[in-house]
């Protein structure tokens, strides 16, 4: 059917499984993730292999996996598969994330639910201090105002892959599952952009953005993370007055001056533009 599928080893990692008893704080079922990963990960369709899920989470015992445990379970993992090991951990978008982790995964991955819209940038940012890694992220159903100008922000801090956290909750909330499409879609529509060539960008105060340059034309990636609305110019040397920039997605353009190009954000907000 087209679908790829991320296999969950979630239970067998956080259960003493090898002595036969489900257990609080574990020593991890080495021997069951063996044979876990030995059945499944051949199967075509699937691009990772996730490990586990917020085994950080000190708030509940049954969660809570040490950082050694984990590691060793990655390194069995790996022995059975060459797919990238995924683990979520819940404390990076929040306090800290014991760097003792590192090892776990291949891939990072942090939850920065909510409204706090800066959860994006501390989830990012905390993960790479410990290494720099690909990052995808967990959003969810929060404002749908504030669905689209998440996932740009995240983008642009780095980020190279998003998820949704739950259906449920988006089959039901019809302009929020229509944002996450459009999400899907335009960002989609941008990949090849995201991971072009990076050119600098000057961004107004209180701005976040991020440039590429693909196929002899500049993008740049904008978010206003806060609720204020900003008016700013982006400056950008060498640009010649007069220039149209388009700003993708929104049937409009501006006309630059010498050296930059000025817009608005209104609120959390976000804009693609090309020139």
């Amino acid at each position: 059917m087209g679908l790829n599928v991320i296999p969950d080893s979630t239970t067998a990692a956080r259960a003493s499984l090898d002595n036969g008893k489900f257990g609080a704080n574990g020593t991890g079922g080495i021997s069951s993730l063996s044979a876990l990963v030995s059945s499944y990960a051949p199967q075509l369709a699937n691009i990772g292999w996730f490990l586990d899920d917020e085994p950080d989470q000190q708030a509940v015992n049954w969660y809570l996996l040490s950082p050694p445990t984990l590691v060793k379970e990655a390194e069995t993992v790996r022995q059975h598969t060459s797919l990238p090991t995924l683990v979520d951990f819940q404390h990076a978008a929040y306090t800290t994330v014991d760097p003792r982790y590192n090892g776990a995964a291949d891939i990072w991955m942090a939850e920065p639910y909510g409204k706090d819209v800066e959860h994006v940038t501390e989830a990012i940012s905390t993960l790479e201090a410990i290494q720099q890694r690909p990052i995808w992220l967990f959003q969810n159903d929060t404002t749908t105002t504030l669905i689209v100008p998440k996932a740009y922000l995240a983008i642009i801090d780095g980020a190279t892959g998003i998820l949704y956290f739950n259906w449920d909750k988006f089959h039901l909330n019809k302009a929020g599952y229509g944002e996450v499409q459009k999400v899907f879609a335009k960002l989609g529509s941008l990949k090849e952009v995201i991971f072009a060539s990076r050119v600098s960008v000057h961004p107004p105060l209180g701005i976040s953005a991020t440039g590429r340059s693909y196929q002899g034309q500049t993008y740049v990636l904008a978010v206003n993370p806060n609720t204020p609305d900003v008016t700013g110019r982006f400056s950008v040397p060498g640009l010649k007055a007069g220039q149209t920039i388009k700003v993708e997605f929104e049937n409009r353009t501006i006309t630059s001056a010498a050296g930059g190009f000025t817009d608005t954000f209104k609120g959390v907000s976000r804009h693609v533009y090309v020139y």
